[in-house]
């Protein structure tokens, strides 16, 4: 079942077939690369996991079901792992979609825990949520990215649970998006080049499932990917 309101089914359609063969085509190159040629399959593994997350949020918005999604999501980890960097929002996407998908695989872990460069206050909450028995410690006390993620790292304080389901709707209703004008993926819906995969807020999922939230209300948000909330 569609579950986006901003294109129609045959959009997705065309789009997920898109998505595959470009995968299918820089998953090719990648295998003929020669294991020395580091450069080139950093390069190529980054082109690959940004493909796979792509097709992950083009999924949900098509209708796919979680474990349908889970799949996607390991191929896009695996390609991240081998990626030439990764930046602050993807590590705290990824952090959200193992808290949604309780994906806890060894490699996937010893990779998120080797990630410390980014262990501000709202990395180290998503990160002691996944690994609870571990002991993860600050890099810096202040927030990175306050003006995205201040609101987040709030509502994830928040112990008043009606309190906090409030906060989270009322920002991603209202802000979320407008916050989100430097991403490379605001307002493709308007593009020509068909670029649009759906407009899916992980990380308010995520909190949502953290403080247990209920979903009756949760699922009123257009942006929050509300059925990973579900057990299957």
């Amino acid at each position: 079942m569609l579950r986006d309101a901003l294109k129609s089914a045959d959009y997705f359609e065309r789009y997920l077939g898109y998505q595959e063969a470009r995968i299918q085509k820089f998953t090719q190159g990648l295998n003929n690369l020669p294991d020395h040629a580091e450069m080139q399959r950093k390069q190529c593994s980054t082109y690959l996991a940004n493909f796979y997350k792509d097709k992950l949020s083009a999924m949900y918005s098509f209708g796919s079901t979680k474990t349908e999604l889970l799949s996607t999501f390991n191929f896009y980890i695996k390609y991240i792992k081998g990626a030439s960097s990764i930046n602050y929002a993807d590590l705290s996407d990824i952090l959200a979609m193992m808290i949604l998908f309780k994906n806890v695989d060894v490699s996937d872990t010893k990779f998120v825990l080797s990630v410390t460069g980014f262990d501000d206050p709202f990395i180290v909450l998503l990160k002691q949520e996944l690994f609870p028995g571990r002991t993860i410690k600050l890099r810096t006390n202040e927030l990175l990215y306050p003006e995205q993620y201040q609101e987040f790292l709030s509502i994830i304080e928040e112990d008043d649970s009606a309190q906090a389901t409030v906060q989270l709707l009322d920002y991603v209703n209202h802000r979320w998006y407008a916050n989100c004008q430097d991403m490379p993926w605001f307002e493709s819906h308007k593009s020509s080049e068909n670029t649009y995969c759906g407009y899916w807020c992980w990380i308010a999922a995520a909190i949502a499932k953290m403080k247990h939230l209920d979903i009756a209300f949760i699922r009123t948000c257009k942006y929050i990917p509300w059925e990973l909330l579900k057990e299957k």
